[in-house]
């Protein structure tokens, strides 16, 4: 309904953000991600704080679902030219808890938003994701996204400047 440019409403649904039951408020976090992303896609302002605060929620997989709704929904705020909380993500790359799932899963939302911003030629700091580099193979290997991103957009636009000489 909502692609098709119907108004819905959310209230109900963003209530849940605070359900006393964790599961709950991973079912609605997990829900309210795409369609927030779809919201901006059609240009409509979202109340993107309700996704924001779940990344401290008492519960890991609550935050886990946090990341990655705010990910996705980050991505598209950049392509629209919208500016986003990025140390709020990139910040949870040394999630204090040591749990490598939340590392991995916050280079995860980060790498749509950082090739997004490659695409448009911003400026990123890798250095977060470069200190990432000495963790479990399974950390390593969720880099690979953004960097090879980074990487073959910088070989891009080498051969197009040497091109141009």
């Amino acid at each position: 309904m909502l692609r098709k440019g119907k108004d819905i409403s959310l209230s109900l649904l963003e209530t849940k953000l605070d359900d006393a039951d964790s599961g709950v408020r991973e079912t609605a976090v997990k829900a309210i991600g795409p369609v927030f992303a779809e919201t901006v896609r059609q240009g409509k302002d979202i109340n993107l704080a309700l996704l924001e605060a779940k990344l401290d929620d008492p519960e890991g997989y609550v935050r886990i679902a946090a990341l990655n709704a705010i990910g996705m929904v980050y991505a598209e705020l950049v392509r629209q030219g919208k500016d986003i909380n990025l140390p709020l993500l990139e910040t949870r790359l040394s999630d204090p808890s040591g749990d490598g799932e939340m590392r991995g899963t916050a280079i995860n939302a980060l790498g749509p938003v950082y090739a997004e911003m490659i695409r448009q030629g911003k400026e990123i700091n890798l250095a977060f994701l470069e200190a990432k580099l000495n963790d479990p193979v399974r950390i390593r290997m969720c880099i690979k996204i953004p960097l090879s991103s980074y990487f073959f957009q910088n070989a891009l636009s080498n051969k197009r400047s040497c091109a141009a000489s």
